[in-house]
């Protein structure tokens, strides 16, 4: 309640303001500017004409300019000695509205300057600068009434309604946070990430424990989301989980396509149809952790940095494809008129590592500045939050994971190879070597002949087939993937040697390698083994008689499959190991299960005389033939046309 003394007292105040001294060190003055700006008022009585019967009506004249932001003038909002920046099309009630340039902001915060915002005010073209216009307003149509929030725009004298209220009006911020810690510590269901095809590990395969294997469950049954577009909710009954503290109340797994394919696009339209299919659940739900049915149901959800490791993307690039994923989930459910009932409230983005946790703060400092997301959502602690389970690392390698892709491709008919390296820069620089390839394929062929190390054969074949500029960049070491046609596929390029190199390694020791066949012939969609399942296959067993003779027992292929199998069971792969076994249960094994890794140890043939009557590719020789393959029996083989029935 206002007091009399109070209002008595306001032109002392107001001197006491304008004898304050002004410190242009610590202040900065941000205008709007709009099309009209009230300067002026006066009050105009309109005379009747003594026949007319009615009394002279009285109505207010408002005088208008266009310097100002539609509630304050330029003239008397400016201090003197105080730096100034203008905001083009904004009103003084849109400054800190949807749309405002908050990066702008945090650099004057930050730094006292910023080059976002002139300083000079905007142009107003043929209308001048300081033009003065009437605006008539009838006393009547001021009259006071019981505003609402939606009226407040019609005390305002921009000329439009405010952008917030126009816009957003019942739209909620998205509430964010970042979190130092493990799972135990996700207040609301985990989001994940999984490929297609791949197995359930690190942070998912914690999230499945915590789950009772409910994860493993549904990919056993093969209704686990990998490809672009799938998703699967899992929720933990509201009863369930207020007895449960510190236990995860859930998991949200989002499809992310095959290995390599995830960018911040798919990642963003991966996590907005999974937002809507948790908003649907949610909303379908009697009884809800996240309210009772009637009510509105504000969803909170937590996020790992999915794509942030193997697919190469920034905590930036991850934290604002999910973001935008969520803001967009909602917007869809307001379009639908689902948003009264349910919404995503809250997103809590997880990080077990403190040194990542507090770059991610970093970046979703910077994103929430830098883009309209920072309309659509807020940080109110704006620092990380630490939890007991956060765990810490002494070194850290902040490499980044960007691989630089070289094509090398044959030309047979100018005998040359052509390189095309698609590397850090804007250009794809190509380059040819036209020295005689058939002297490499010769030095190729004697390295084929002995198992030995030979390491100045190595190095000719570096200086013959590499251009000199790959020469000179070979000591940096990058992480390269090899794009390969079938001839330049036949040259060891992961054993060359650099003599010039003082470390004397291959480039596959000195850094990440990865070849990728160019080919136009290709198995179209093949199916992934869903569970990480191994078979190997070690020195099959042979009759007694003239072909063991020809192929005898290999004592080290025997131990090499025993090891192999005995690793990838420690590392969690169900095993199956047929060693010293006959061909008849080798190849029903092949076909008993979806294997995602095949070892085999044996004798191996190439362009072999098979006899009249030998088993190939299941069926039996009706004529002299060669056969490429493992020798799995007597006469019997497993070749690529076997091994390519596997679906």
């Amino acid at each position: 309640m206002v007091r009399a003394d109070d209002v008595q007292r306001l032109p002392e105040t107001y001197r006491m303001l304008q004898a304050s001294p002004l410190d242009p060190a610590r202040m900065i003055y941000v205008a709007g500017a709009v099309d009209k700006t009230v300067c002026g008022f006066k009050l105009v009585t309109e005379d009747k004409t003594p026949w007319s019967g009615t009394r002279p009506s009285t109505r207010l004249e408002f005088d208008t300019t266009c310097d100002g932001d539609g509630t304050v003038t330029w003239a008397s909002g400016r201090l003197p000695g105080i730096p100034t920046y203008y905001v083009e099309d904004t009103a003084h009630d849109e400054l800190l509205g949807k749309g405002a340039p908050f990066g702008a902001y945090m650099e004057l915060l930050r730094n006292g300057e910023t080059r976002r915002l002139p300083q000079s005010p905007p142009g107003r073209g043929a209308r001048g600068v300081g033009v003065v216009t009437t605006a008539p307003q009838h006393l009547r149509e001021l009259t006071p009434l019981l505003p609402g929030l939606g009226d407040a725009h019609q005390f305002t004298f921009s000329g439009r309604p405010p952008r917030e209220v126009a816009d957003d009006r019942g739209h909620e911020r998205v509430c964010v946070s970042v979190v130092h810690g493990s799972l135990e510590s996700a207040a609301y269901p985990v989001v994940v990430g999984h490929y297609a095809g791949d197995a359930i590990m690190s942070a998912e395969l914690a999230l499945d424990r915590h789950l009772n294997g409910a994860l493993s469950q549904r990919q056993r049954l093969d209704r686990y989301p990998g490809p672009k577009g799938t998703c699967t909710v899992i929720l933990e009954r509201a009863d369930q989980v207020n007895r449960k503290d510190g236990k995860v109340k859930g998991a949200v797994v989002i499809g992310l396509g095959q290995v390599g394919e995830l960018g911040p696009g798919s990642l963003q339209a991966g996590m907005t149809q999974a937002m809507l299919e948790l908003a649907l659940t949610v909303e379908r739900e009697v009884e809800s952790e996240f309210g009772r049915r009637g009510e509105v149901r504000r969803i909170g959800v937590c996020a790992l940095l999915v794509g942030s490791s193997m697919a190469g993307l920034t905590p930036r690039d991850a934290m604002e494809a999910l973001l935008r994923g969520v803001v967009a989930a909602n917007a869809m459910l307001v379009a639908q008129g689902l948003y009264p009932r349910v919404r995503i409230a809250e997103i809590q983005f997880l990080e077990l590592y403190q040194d990542i946790a507090i770059s991610a703060g970093h970046a979703l400092e910077l994103l929430l500045a830098d883009t309209e997301l920072g309309a659509a959502a807020e940080w109110p602690s704006g620092v990380v939050k630490a939890t007991r389970s956060g765990q810490r690392r002494c070194e850290y390698d902040a490499r980044g994971s960007w691989w630089t892709r070289l094509q090398i491709t044959r030309d047979r008919k100018r005998d040359v190879l052509r390189y095309v390296d698609y590397g850090r820069n804007a250009r794809a620089e190509k380059e040819m070597v036209q020295g005689e390839l058939s002297l490499a394929d010769q030095f190729v062929e004697e390295m084929c002949r002995s198992t030995t190390r030979d390491p100045q054969t190595a190095q000719a074949l570096f200086e013959m087939l590499l251009p000199n500029r790959l020469k000179n960049v070979a000591p940096e070491a990058h992480d390269r993937i090899l794009l390969l046609d079938n001839c330049a596929a036949r040259y060891p390029w992961e054993l060359l040697e650099d003599r010039w190199n003082a470390r004397a390694e291959p480039p596959a020791i000195a850094a990440g390698m990865l070849r990728q066949l160019v080919t136009s012939t290709y198995r179209e969609q093949p199916n992934r083994a869903s569970r990480s399942t191994a078979l190997v296959i070690g020195d099959p067993s042979l009759p007694a008689g003239d072909f063991r003779d020809m192929f005898v027992p290999l004592p080290g292929a025997t131990r090499e499959a025993w090891a192999v199998a005995t690793t990838l069971g420690e590392g969690g792969f169900a095993t199956e190991a047929h060693i010293n076994e006959d061909f008849g249960t080798i190849l029903r094994s092949l076909h008993r299960d979806a294997w995602r890794i095949i070892h085999f140890a044996g004798h191996g043939v190439h362009e072999f005389d098979v006899p009249l009557g030998a088993t190939v590719d299941g069926c039996a020789s009706k004529g002299p033939r060669v056969v490429s393959g493992m020798v799995i029996g007597e006469n019997c083989f497993l070749t690529p046309g076997v091994v390519k029935q596997i679906r």
